[in-house]
């Protein structure tokens, strides 16, 4: 039940982030062709300025790349969003891009993505501000500021507006303009990412290697037992600090979905010590995908074992020594799962 109820959340935010995604896109769009036309201007300095306006974009470009950083460590989000299906790792919380049946798209992501570095690029303004005052404490700085970002193929660039300016020989030399560029693929890798997913969405239990491979980063996969998969992408034609880009991001399937039947699993059985005279008794678990009927057997001819996996036997002095046996769990469909179990005698 719990696990119908996340999916429904999946797919309601999926429609809530489809709706401000397109809205993003819209205003962005507009921002976007804005920042376009103020390029050329964002890159004149007033000479009387250049010590100051490096500085305060110096400070600017840490935290565009701190924001990158963390899309690249948190499935394309800087800040998490409540409510949203997540892969808990040890090192960060990494958004699913596919939850069982619903999956989200890159296109719309990007945006949310951009809107997020925005937020976190203009958040960090007055701190720069401030820390170009104790620099130059005849700077001075507007009270309003705004910030657009624009994830490209090959680049994250951020067009901030924001007023710096000095005042010498009588004169006041202002630059209003900023444009800071991050060297990360990052749209190239949420396009890639969701063809990632797409791919895996064709045979949900396997991770498909040579498609990995196809790509010119390095692309890995980790599949867990929860039928959740952590894809890791590391790019080293994009670097921030000298290192080669991180992207994770996640996905969680249900078998049971698919349609098809799979074979149960034996849980991990282990070494076994038994000794002479003393009653034994453990019980073998396993697990079905599609809940099918499943019974036990064993190879050994030192004990038996209940169809629902159930082990008991006194060993006797003739049986001092190592034993191996084969136990086999099999569904009422006749696919079977087998581990070799030992057995120490003393």
């Amino acid at each position: 039940m719990a696990k119908k109820a996340q999916a429904a959340i999946f797919i309601i935010l999926g429609i809530v982030i489809l709706i401000v995604g397109s809205l993003l896109f819209y205003t962005n769009s507009l921002s976007v062709e804005d920042a376009k036309q103020d390029a050329q201007t964002a890159n004149e300095v007033p000479l009387q300025l250049e010590p100051i306006n490096g500085f305060f974009e110096s400070c600017l470009k840490e935290a565009a790349e701190e924001a990158v950083v963390l899309a690249g460590f948190q499935g394309g989000f800087v800040e998490p969003i409540a409510g949203f299906p997540l892969l808990k790792a040890s090192f960060s919380d990494i958004h699913m891009w596919k939850y069982e049946e619903s999956k989200l798209y890159s296109p719309i992501l990007k945006n949310l993505a951009a809107n997020q570095i925005s937020i976190y690029v203009g958040n960090k303004i007055p701190q720069c501000a401030a820390s170009v005052k104790k620099q130059f404490p005849f700077a001075e700085f507007g009270s309003n500021a705004d910030a657009v970002t624009t994830i490209g193929q090959d680049e994250v660039s951020t067009s901030i507006l924001y007023d710096i300016s000095i005042k010498s020989g009588g004169d006041t030399f202002t630059k209003s303009q900023h444009l800071i560029k991050v060297p990360v693929r990052l749209g190239y890798i949420m396009d890639s990412a969701e063809k990632i997913i797409d791919r895996q969405i064709e045979d949900v239990d396997k991770v498909d290697l040579a498609y990995l491979s196809s790509f010119d980063f390095s692309a890995s996969a980790i599949m867990s037992d929860d039928e959740e998969v952590m894809f890791k992408i590391v790019d080293v034609k994009s670097k921030i600090g000298g290192e080669p880009y991180i992207f994770l991001f996640a996905e969680k399937y249900n078998l049971a979905q698919t349609g098809n039947d799979y074979a149960p699993m034996l849980q991990l059985i282990g070494d076994v010590n038994a000794a002479v005279g003393q009653p034994f008794s453990m019980k073998v678990g396993a697990s079905d995908t599609n809940e099918d009927i499943v019974k036990f057997s064993s190879s050994s001819d030192l004990f038996d074992i209940s169809s629902d996996g159930t082990i008991s036997f006194t060993p006797a002095s003739q049986d001092i020594g190592l034993h191996f046996a084969t136990i086999t769990v099999e569904d009422s469909q006749g696919l079977q799962d087998t581990q070799v179990m030992k057995i120490e005698v003393a």
